[in-house]
């Protein structure tokens, strides 16, 4: 491996933080970075790494997840979502709290924003650890709630089947993915032989309408549609062990969508939009791998986090997926998913990482 990652910037956050945002909140045409950390306290950053405000959203100190950005009042100007380890969902106007909801008794996933009862305003919808999926209105009250049996995941949310409906589809740590009206009326399930991650929608087919990929750990990646209000599997791959959370992207510029997937405890995957195993690997792994062209070579790699303490760049070539640098930060250290993005506009994507027990780091790839 002849190239390395080189530091550019860090905050030091003393717990660590988990993947950033970014976003143009104050509208004058520069990104910020929206940094979640581990101690409760939401950090907004400017592209090189400096404070411009931070707000305790954990009244308990715990964790917060990835913020959310959009404009759920439609009055110009966005809001800030953020859920916490203590159950809280809470949603900001640029540094003011405008209104929190309390009534979830758990961790919280990172919420789905989207208008499901076609009032004009987005809802916000949201699970958690406590075995609930709710539905908040944008004023932060609650539309519905229905109970799964286990820790429920980050929903996909839309018109899935084409008849102008909303519907909502989670996996459980119950083991069983569960699809509903916008009114929260359960429709279908179905059964896994291990819980289900995030739900993700996409158009991997390109037919104008998404469908709903998900990993288990189980160790299958499926994507399922819906016909007549059920859920309709499509294709599965077994990987042969537990699969993470994968990322969509047309990785080789040929128009069409792959999956990158990983499974523990090191197996990388690039998977068709059809259900074709593309490539291979075999490295440190972890949940919704980063891709973005972070050598200039037009070409992009795969950068992976991992909770055994290591930062992963990973290129393909042909059917094979290599490491080509592997950064390591200790076994204490969690590794979360990157965010890539060009932030100090010379056309070449950095890679800014969230670290338990460090906080945010911002690399190049240098070779």
């Amino acid at each position: 491996m002849s190239a390395t990652l080189a530091e550019i910037w860090r905050r030091d956050i003393g717990a660590g933080c988990y993947t950033p945002t970014l976003f143009d909140i104050n509208k004058d045409g520069k990104k910020e970075i929206l940094t979640p950390g581990k101690d409760g306290i939401l950090y907004v950053l400017d592209t090189n790494g400096k404070d411009l405000w931070n707000l305790k959203i954990s009244a308990r100190g715990t964790a917060i997840r990835t913020p959310i950005v959009e404009d759920i009042d439609k009055d110009g100007t966005p809001e800030i979502i953020v859920s916490t380890f203590e159950g809280a969902l809470v949603c900001l106007k640029e540094n003011s709290e405008l209104w929190r909801y309390t009534r979830f008794r758990a961790l919280l996933e990172v919420p789905t924003i989207f208008d499901i009862n076609k009032d004009g305003y987005p809802e916000i919808v949201v699970a958690s650890k406590d075995h609930t999926l709710r539905a908040i209105r944008n004023d932060g009250t609650e539309l519905w709630v229905v109970r799964f049996e286990d820790w429920v995941y980050r929903p996909a949310v839309g018109d899935f089947d084409g008849d102008g409906e909303i519907e909502i589809v989670a996996g459980s740590a119950d083991r069983t993915l569960r699809l509903f009206d916008s009114e929260g009326k359960e429709l279908d399930r179905v059964s896994f032989g291990a819980g289900i991650w995030e739900a993700i929608s996409v158009d991997l087919n390109n037919d104008g309408k998404n469908e709903i990929l998900v990993s288990s750990g189980d160790g299958t990646v499926r994507v399922f549609n819906i016909s007549n209000k059920k859920l309709r599997q499509m294709w599965s791959i077994d990987l042969g062990n537990p699969a993470f959370s994968g990322t969509v992207v047309d990785i080789n510029n040929d128009g069409k969508l792959e999956i990158v997937v990983c499974a523990i405890p090191n197996t990388i995957t690039i998977i068709s939009s059809d259900g074709k195993i593309m490539a291979k690997g075999t490295g440190p792994a972890g949940d919704f791998p980063g891709v973005g062209d972070v050598d200039g070579d037009g070409v992009p790699e795969i950068i992976v986090g991992s909770a055994t303490g290591q930062l992963v760049c990973y290129k393909q070539q042909d059917s094979n997926i290599q490491p080509i640098v592997i950064h390591r930060f200790g076994r204490r250290q969690s590794v979360y998913p990157p965010l890539i993005a060009d932030i100090n506009g010379d056309g070449i994507a950095e890679i800014l990482v969230g670290v338990s027990n460090i906080g945010l780091i911002a690399f190049r790839l240098v070779k």
